[in-house]
């Protein structure tokens, strides 16, 4: 495959379900800074990752960054050994919020119970039944 200055390119190794990309830098440069709409982060399905883990660490290993999702839902964060999370950075992108009340967590009481009359059991036996019928 030729680029279109003529000169060879490669198939992109970085974006396994994107095979007609071409690089023709570094993956890395080339996702980062003259694709923009690429997202540093690769969102992937558990099934995806069980069927092509070992593509998946060696982008890792790479320094990609990747979230495993169960039905839509991140449940997981694959990012490269020895990189730390800063609060600030999750501050700053809205994954993490500080909270307004920094009071002691140990002195906030419970609610109040809210009592008609019923108790608890009495409510599940009522429940049951409704359901028998």
């Amino acid at each position: 495959m030729r680029s279109a200055t003529g000169a060879p390119s490669r198939q992109c190794e970085c974006r396994p379900r994107a095979a007609s990309v071409t690089c023709q830098v570094p993956c890395a440069v080339a996702h980062q800074c003259y694709i923009p709409w690429v997202s540093n982060t690769e969102r992937i399905g558990l099934r995806e990752l069980r069927q092509h883990a070992s593509r998946y660490v060696d982008m890792v290993e790479r320094g990609a960054s990747i979230e495993v999702t169960r039905r839509g839902r991140t449940v997981a964060r694959l990012i490269p050994a020895g990189v730390t999370v800063d609060l600030d950075d999750l501050i700053g992108s809205g994954e993490l919020t500080v909270p307004e009340d920094t009071d002691d967590l140990l002195a906030v009481r419970p609610a109040p119970p809210v009592t008609d009359g019923h108790s608890v059991g009495e409510e599940l036996r009522r429940l049951r039944e409704e359901e028998r019928w």
